[in-house]
């Protein structure tokens, strides 16, 4: 019984170390005098195969209540009506341009590909990223850029919710409810700490030359999955300037969730598969607490067979919930919206979470997943 005592211990400790970051000081922005200078600002997107979807994301960028310098949108090989979109807005938005992507290099993860050509032909400073499927507030550009005002900050991650169809399955919708919430509140409370370890590509913004610091890693042109996550390490590691997390409702960006298990598990053994790559001490953080979910199924033999309380597995479970809640509640509390309705299924998301995470990264780390109608593996 020592073992899963000690790895519930460091997990319930690293669970308090998330909610120290949630604390409302952690997140103040910086101060600017009136009237200065904002710099210029590229909102960056790759599209394959998103004629449904790019209308709604372009529309939102129209409305901005200040209207980035660039809108760059890369066609990735898309084989619908993804061009003619980009075309029919082009003649309206005049700060909108394309770059079309035919073949990808050998060695290059395609996303990676489409949103380096994105940079390379842009030409302002702060460099603000979404997702063709996203749709972005008016005031999304103004809120997201103003920090850069300031200096010595560096990148500045926003909230994002999903926006459910009708066609959504009512247990399906609540789990990624909880799910998706729960990944936005640790990327927060792990910035609040200090301490950053994931990203959200798709509401992001960072300065040209922290970009340009990063591609030099050529490391990381093989990984699939997680430049944004490679990029918010590095400066942190690098001490490169500041990290923010912006909490206003300026700055939430809807994007689209998953419709099928199938296609949630696929996403998340993607997510999973970069975390391999991250930087020692995320690593470690990370690595402990997946030991602590691994060892609840493996606490169920040594239950059975007498070597260990027959309620082992069920404490371990109880414990996870409960270190959840240290930052899940306050998490909430501070993004000022309301756990799911449906209460009743937060405990059961939550132990239907350790399998989905346990699948994810063995099957992200060892096997192969899909994109776009595409099969990789954690590397090219």
């Amino acid at each position: 019984m020592i073992l899963p005592l000690i790895l519930s211990l460091i997990y319930l400790a690293l669970c308090l170390f998330l909610a120290r970051g949630l604390r409302k000081k952690n997140f103040e922005m910086p101060s600017h005098k009136k009237g200065a200078a904002l710099p210029s600002v590229a909102v960056l997107v790759a599209a394959r195969n998103e004629e449904t979807t790019l209308p709604h994301l372009l529309d939102s960028l129209k409305e901005q209540s200040i209207p980035p310098n660039e809108i760059i949108i890369v066609n990735d090989r898309s084989e619908d009506g993804t061009a003619a979109v980009i075309a029919r807005y082009m003649r309206t938005m005049k700060n909108l341009s394309t770059y079309t992507i035919h073949d990808i290099p050998g060695g290059v993860c395609p996303k990676k590909h489409a949103l380096t050509e994105a940079i390379r032909q842009s030409h302002s400073e702060i460099l603000l990223q979404t997702d063709a499927d996203a749709l972005v507030p008016p005031r999304w550009v103004e809120t997201m850029t103003a920090p850069f005002r300031e200096e010595k900050t560096a990148l500045v991650q926003g909230i994002t919710f999903y926006t459910f169809a009708e066609k959504s399955s009512p247990f399906l919708r609540t789990y990624q409810d909880v799910d998706f919430l729960s990944y936005d509140i640790i990327g927060a409370a792990a910035i609040g700490a200090r301490f950053p370890l994931s990203s959200n590509a798709n509401n992001l913004a960072y300065r040209r030359r922290a970009y340009e610091q990063l591609e030099k890693l050529e490391t990381t042109h093989r990984i699939v999955s997680g430049d944004d996550d490679f990029l918010l390490q590095h400066l942190w590691q690098k001490k490169e300037g500041k990290i923010h997390f912006c909490l206003s409702p300026d700055v939430r960006v809807q994007t689209t969730p998953c419709y099928t298990w199938r296609e949630l598990l696929n996403q998340r053994a993607r997510w999973g598969s970069k975390t391999v790559f991250y930087a020692p001490m995320q690593r470690l953080f990370l690595g402990a607490i997946f030991l602590f979910y691994l060892a609840i199924p493996l606490s169920l033999l040594p239950a059975i067979i007498g070597l260990w309380s027959p309620y082992t597995p069920i404490l371990l479970l109880m414990v996870k919930i409960v270190g959840e809640s240290f930052f899940l509640i306050p998490g909430a509390r501070l993004f000022q919206v309301s756990l799911p309705a449906h209460g009743w299924a937060i405990i059961p998301a939550s132990i239907l979470q350790l399998g989905i995470v346990l699948y994810s990264v063995f099957r992200g780390v060892f096997g192969s997943f899909s994109w776009k109608k595409q099969v990789f593996k954690k590397t090219i």
